[in-house]
């Protein structure tokens, strides 16, 4: 894929989660999140005024399970928008608890050891 397209992919991922979106449209958002995932879009695209990622949009809204999409592909929870706010910061200041406490969880965790599909136990090395 050009690196073009791959931009393009990146900043509608941007675009799609800074929009405020209707609980019911959350898993229609979700679908087309993986689906740009899965064609490179950068799950740390930032928007150039607020400096903030999808991974800070979309921990302002019910949406653990976009948040956790994202960081399976890649969203970096450190990075901070223009305020110096983390994606943490925005679940806290929009009282989203069960994404703030994903998030918490998530900085403790290594990544091989969290799940993403049935069969990632059977992939990871032994001790």
């Amino acid at each position: 894929m050009s690196s073009s397209r791959a931009e393009y992919m990146s900043a509608t991922l941007s675009s799609l989660t800074f929009t405020n979106h209707n609980d019911s449209h959350l898993p229609e958002i979700e679908k087309i999140v993986a689906l740009l995932l899965k064609y490179k879009a950068s799950p740390n695209a930032t928007r150039p005024t607020e400096k903030a990622t999808p991974l800070h949009f979309m921990s302002r809204d019910k949406t653990v399970h976009i948040a956790a999409l994202l960081i399976t592909n890649g969203a970096d929870q450190s990075l901070k928008d223009h305020h110096g706010d983390t994606p943490e910061d925005y679940a806290n200041e929009c009282q989203q608890f069960k994404t703030m406490i994903y998030l918490q969880t998530e900085k403790l965790l290594e990544p091989a050891v969290i799940p993403s599909s049935p069969t990632t136990h059977q992939n990871r090395p032994r001790h």
